[in-house]
């Protein structure tokens, strides 16, 4: 994902994971873990790959998304799909 100038001169990015997981979630739509973590790391490339990224990426995504909830910006919801019941996050929506 391209950087900008200023952050690139800084040598830092200015968007966190929980930023970037609320800029997906901006969508209006409700996303599952893997779906998340395929949006910020990208989909694994091999089985060990998967195994191990996706241990440490989990962990850093639920981590975001539990301090997201307890911000009041996220929710979650079990929903029954086609292959059993899965876990979806979305934003909180705001009562005007």
């Amino acid at each position: 994902m391209p950087i900008s100038r200023e952050e690139f001169e800084k040598g830092r990015t200015q968007d966190t994971i929980k930023a970037r997981i609320e800029k997906l979630l901006e969508d209006g739509r409700a996303y599952t873990v893997t779906e998340i973590e395929n949006y910020l790391f990208g989909k694994p490339h091999d089985f060990w790959d998967a195994v191990l990224k996706g241990l440490i990426n989990t962990f850093v995504v639920r981590q975001a998304l539990e301090e997201l909830m307890r911000e009041g910006i996220v929710e979650a919801r079990e929903v029954e799909t086609r292959t059993g019941k899965e876990i979806y996050y979305a934003l909180k929506r705001r009562i005007r």
